[in-house]
């Protein structure tokens, strides 16, 4: 029986610098502190569930890359036994961001490095072997990849689906 909630989609590292001030074009600025963290929907959705339920089963499908950054991600996800890594593919560059914090204001900007999530799409999701009866994909939008246009539902200027997408064609 299916069971548990499978997260595909972005994974991140989030590399956060706390500054003064947000600078003006070609100014500097001092940054205060450095830290880092997991990021994007996966790992956030992954680890906040284990937390709430450590008998949740959950599932984590992304991908990350065989780099620094995958292996963080990696390790923080590991620390929670009811999160499974199986679906996970490596990869390309691990996805990043750039959070400056602004202590002045405490606004956040963000600076987004796409990575491998460019890449990631449905085929990189085995329907079949996903144990879960949830499967919730996160930030669809920002997966290049997920998001192209669709050939089987591309309509014409008359509003008409067009037909014989390639995808079908034995």
């Amino acid at each position: 029986m299916k069971d548990g909630i499978a997260i595909a989609g972005t994974i991140a590292v989030d590399e956060i610098k706390k500054i003064d001030k947000y600078p003006n074009r070609s100014e500097l600025t001092a940054i205060q502190s450095v830290r880092r963290s997991i990021g994007g929907a996966v790992s956030n959705c992954s680890v906040s569930l284990a937390k709430i339920d450590s008998s949740l089963p959950i599932e984590v499908i992304a991908l990350i890359g065989h780099d620094e950054k995958g292996r963080f991600l990696l390790s923080n996800l590991e620390k929670y036994k009811n999160i499974n890594l199986q679906h996970i593919q490596i990869m390309g560059e691990t996805p990043f961001t750039d959070v400056i914090q602004d202590s002045s204001d405490h606004s956040r900007t963000f600076f987004s490095y796409k990575g491998n999530s460019s890449s990631f799409n449905e085929s990189m999701i085995d329907f079949r072997n996903i144990n879960s009866t949830i499967l919730h994909v996160g930030y669809i939008l920002l997966l290049d990849s997920l998001d192209e246009e669709d050939a089987i539902y591309v309509r014409n200027e008359n509003g008409k689906a067009l037909e014989n997408s390639s995808r079908y064609w034995y």
